[in-house]
């Protein structure tokens, strides 16, 4: 793991941290310094509690885990399962002006398996090796950044909030579902390089119609 973690100014002054309460604001920097460098961790209250409030015994394992479901459902960390083991990451890690990240130079060891949507680490290692020898994009490369980037356009704060705002009758846990039931027919389909925002919204605008909500 790496010894420091990119805190940006606006982690404080932005809607989509400010809305939290102080606890659950330390807690989210707890997490990026517990992460490993692709911003993995093990998805297990005991063990995160250990680790981020080793002292604090007003701190419950019940009180981390309504706190990792409300960031889950909020879209700042992503859950996934692997040889039957959750772990979670911070799909934005490396996103240009996102408050918590790492400047990844050189990583050491993986703690945690790679995300299976969002292919974070294989993504990270394919634009670093496109800069560091300036390589030419070939439709097989672009493709799999694409594909890396899906859960990530449609996992953002701004977007999903639009999208639950516009379509009252579809709530966070749903939303959730939607996104991965898309990435799953993109990915199938070999689907990367549609408008996926224009294309996810419609679906969402069927889903809210078959709900009986339009007006």
């Amino acid at each position: 793991m790496a010894y420091a973690r990119i805190i940006r100014q606006n982690f404080f002054n932005t809607p989509e941290i400010a809305k939290y309460t102080i606890d659950e604001r330390y807690f989210l920097i707890g997490l990026a310094c517990a992460s490993d460098d692709y911003g993995r961790f093990w998805y297990e209250a005991s063990n995160i509690k250990s680790t981020v409030f080793p002292t604090d015994q007003k701190i419950t394992t019940k009180w981390i885990n309504k706190c990792l479901k409300k960031f889950h459902e909020d879209f700042l960390i992503c859950v996934y399962e692997v040889d039957n083991v959750l772990y979670a990451h911070f799909p934005q890690w490396f996103s240009r002006g996102w408050f918590l990240k790492q400047r990844l130079d050189h990583p050491r060891e993986f703690e945690s398996p790679d995300c299976p949507i969002c292919q974070t680490e294989d993504k990270k290692r394919e634009i670093s090796r496109t800069s560091k020898y300036k390589l030419s994009k070939s439709n097989k490369k672009k493709g799999n950044l694409v594909k890396c980037n899906i859960n990530e356009k449609l996992s953002t704060y701004v977007f999903s909030s639009e999208m639950i705002k516009k379509y009252p009758s579809i709530d966070k846990h749903s939303y959730r579902d939607e996104i991965d039931k898309y990435i799953s027919w993109a990915t199938n389909n070999n689907i990367l390089d549609k408008e996926h925002k224009r294309e996810f919204e419609g679906r969402l605008f069927a889903l809210h119609e078959a709900n009986g909500q339009i007006s």
